[in-house]
């Protein structure tokens, strides 16, 4: 074994027995350094010994570099990762909306973290919760959380619940089953709701200014009933998908008209879509079904949207408490 050999086997072997000996703190390199200048020169390893020496070596040094990654060393300010660090993940939630069926219970609650939240400030306790441990998490992570209301679950309680999720902190909020990318929550004026189309208040939610050209507008009523330029293109029955067809028809020619004012492309797949978004305005009361059907079909290849609007009235609705649901064993 030449001088560099044993050099380097010296000082694997010191940082090895030092970590194992006293852990992994932040003075590490500081007591191998003196290991190594108290210890004498020899020669009694062997390369075999060397060679493990270097891939335990190696190890802790990985091991070390994970375990400080972003942790507070004796009340040190946590040490900043590393260039070549991966992006954290998002930490995905899942929040379901409960809707209690039948004419006379008419309540809502909802089940998140594993357990059934029956007021709404419980659910804006326990989203806050969920936030305040992913931003403390080490490495810190961007909460993300899904919305899953269940059948019968009224646009104004996924609304409200959405507003309740923007305000507790979650900057990604999306519904499940919903593939779009961009849903974006839009405050419009008194002037532009339709008939009797009366639209849920959200506090989080942009001003309605400038509307793309030739943007599309959809109407969901109360029944669930879809309508566009006054034309019902879709009425909910008791047969799945009855009515689905007068929908794909005009989301097909709208893609037909809009496309002349510009597609990007979008994805690993460079999928193309559409420039242009589209309206939804909803019923307060409308079932969520119909909402999310429209959003599907929305963002199928025929139809090519890409942004869906989401117009609100500006403001906070105030909500009655949730019915209490039976429980469920």
């Amino acid at each position: 074994m030449n001088i560099e050999e044993e050099a380097r086997s010296r000082h694997v072997a010191a940082f090895v027995e030092e970590a194992l000996t006293h852990g992994m703190a932040a003075d590490l390199p500081r007591r191998v350094a003196a290991r190594l200048a108290g210890a004498a020169r020899h020669r009694s390893y062997s390369r075999w010994l060397a060679a493990a020496a270097l891939v335990i070596g190696i190890g802790v040094v990985v091991g070390t570099s994970y375990l400080q990654r972003g942790r507070a060393v004796d009340g040190a300010m946590p040490v900043a990762a590393a260039a070549q660090d991966p992006v954290p993940d998002n930490a995905e939630y899942v929040l379901r909306i409960c809707a209690a069926q039948g004419e006379v219970a008419q309540g809502v609650e909802w089940v998140f973290g594993g357990r059934r939240i029956a007021t709404w400030p419980e659910l804006a306790a326990a989203l806050s919760r969920a936030v305040q441990e992913v931003r403390a998490a080490v490495p810190p992570k961007q909460a993300k959380v899904v919305i899953t209301p269940d059948v019968g679950t009224e646009w104004r309680h996924v609304v409200a619940t959405t507003d309740a999720a923007h305000e507790a902190g979650f900057l990604q909020v999306s519904y499940a089953k919903v593939l779009l990318p961009r849903i974006i929550p839009k405050h419009v004026e008194e002037t532009q709701q339709a008939g009797a189309v009366v639209l849920p208040t959200a506090r989080f939610a942009e001003p309605d200014e400038m509307p793309a050209e030739q943007r599309p507008v959809f109407d969901v009523g109360a029944d669930g009933s879809i309508t566009a330029a006054g034309e019902v293109l879709f009425r909910p029955t008791t047969k799945a998908g009855a009515d689905e067809v007068a929908l794909r028809a005009r989301l097909a020619e709208l893609h037909a008209r809009l496309v002349v004012l510009g597609e990007r492309e979008v994805g690993i797949e460079k999928r193309k879509v559409l420039i242009t978004p589209m309206l939804i305005r909803a019923h307060r009361g409308a079932p969520w079904s119909s909402i999310a059907m429209l959003m599907r079909l929305a963002s199928e290849p025929a139809a090519g949207f890409d942004k869906i609007e989401l117009a609100l009235a500006a403001g906070k609705e105030v909500l009655a408490e949730p019915a209490k649901l039976p429980s469920k064993k």
